[in-house]
């Protein structure tokens, strides 16, 4: 921890799998054909475009339907677990600068900074004036995927490129909320 460019790979799932196949692809094309290849290593970054079914959205929908229905609940998974959460935009505009950088290379894009999903929680409801935990239940067995702390090294980025990715929470949730056309 945190996880940088050397880190070794260990995809615990199809996707995870793919992309850890197609870096290799690229990687190869690089080497063998001179390609100019690179691989951004994405950690999480959140937009007001994720499906329902990313954390982020469900706690913006969450407190969106809390504002007009004080009783409302919604069941999330472990609020201790944590990431590396990053804006959307600002990993855009790092993918943009790695491409013009004249060799490729791998590099990861991250904050380096660690929340908890209760973090997360808190700056979304705050943002809005609302007590988080009179509207979030924890249900740990709702987890689909093994518990890993995702922290990201950027160092590399800003050293190749200058770009780093700030946004971290509380600002990424008042951030989103904007996004949306929500909030203050």
């Amino acid at each position: 921890m945190p996880q940088n460019e050397e880190t070794p790979f260990r995809p615990t799932c199809p996707y995870g799998s793919s992309k850890y196949a197609g870096m290799q692809a690229g990687m190869f094309y690089r080497s063998e054909y001179g390609l100019h290849v690179s691989h951004a290593i994405l950690f999480p970054h959140e937009s007001i475009y994720r499906p329902s079914s990313f954390l982020s959205k469900k706690l913006l929908e969450a407190v969106v339907e809390s504002k007009k229905r004080p009783s409302h609940k919604i069941r999330i998974g472990d609020l201790s677990a944590t990431s590396d959460w990053g804006y959307a935009p600002e990993y855009t505009l790092a993918m943009q600068k790695i491409l013009s950088l004249p060799d490729g290379q791998e590099l990861v894009v991250a904050t380096g900074i660690e929340h908890s999903v209760a973090d997360f929680a808190q700056s979304v409801f705050e943002t809005l004036g609302l007590d988080w935990t009179t509207h979030i239940e924890s249900q740990t067995n709702l987890l689909t995927k093994p518990k890993r702390r995702y922290l990201g090294d950027p160092s590399k980025l800003a050293q190749c490129t200058g770009h780093r990715c700030g946004t971290t929470l509380p600002e990424l949730g008042r951030r989103l909320l904007l996004d949306l056309g929500v909030g203050r």
